[in-house]
């Protein structure tokens, strides 16, 4: 790794400038085709600048991801609500969710890393990490807290009950936005939200309250 200069600007706005630069080429030549000596010219410092932030291209796009995408709004959003019903819970989250891609820049991001995670392994990794292990993992805990209070029935593993959810909630991201299919992208989010909340909650009901269903919360 090349040594680290001493960077003359304020630490601050030399990682903005370096992250910002790094989403325009990493969109336009994706991850492996973009370097940092393009990176540094469009972020106008010298190359070396940017092994004093970041020990690696991969670290780069991590930083890239957390701080462009959903991941830390959301689990802060969750465990701002740990105590609040389901219902409401899983209607903020997913209308939370639906709306951060409505950001250009958020799905531009996205396609990258849809693109490329499946061919390159730290791509893969990041996604694992960003996504699995902080937000459904985040969410798993929450139902998993729902259930000891009696709100819900509980599961076997709330892993895969949150993966549920929020891969039925990425499959409309993904045909609405990123790829976008027109009758998709028409859909209200409101709409979606309501019948995947409905839906989920139906499965995970209160024991001994009828169908299963949980009446959403006055």
């Amino acid at each position: 790794m090349p040594r680290r200069p001493k960077d003359p600007g304020k630490p601050q706005d030399t990682k903005t400038q370096i992250l910002e630069a790094a989403l325009k080429v990493f969109s336009e030549k994706g991850f492996k085709g973009a370097t940092n000596e393009e990176i540094a010219r469009e972020a106008g410092i010298t190359p070396g600048l940017i092994y004093w932030y970041f020990d690696s291209k991969e670290a780069l796009f991590n930083a890239l991801f957390e701080r462009r995408s959903y991941v830390v709004p959301l689990t802060n959003w969750l465990k701002e609500h740990w105590e609040a019903s389901p219902d409401l819970v899983l209607r903020g989250f997913g209308q939370q969710f639906l709306a951060i891609f409505e950001q250009e820049i958020i799905i531009r991001l996205f396609r990258l890393l849809l693109s490329e995670a499946l061919r390159l392994r730290p791509l893969g990794e990041i996604l694992s990490s960003q996504v699995y292990q902080r937000v459904i993992r985040t969410l798993s805990r929450y139902l998993a807290h729902q259930a000891e209070l009696g709100r819900i029935r509980r599961a076997d593993n709330f892993d895969i009950v949150a993966q549920g959810f929020v891969g039925g909630l990425i499959s409309f991201i993904i045909m609405g936005r990123a790829i976008p299919i027109d009758e998709v992208l028409a859909l209200p989010k409101e709409q979606i939200v309501e019948q995947m909340v409905a839906v989920f909650l139906a499965g995970l009901g209160v024991p001994g309250k009828g169908d299963g269903a949980v009446s959403p919360s006055p």
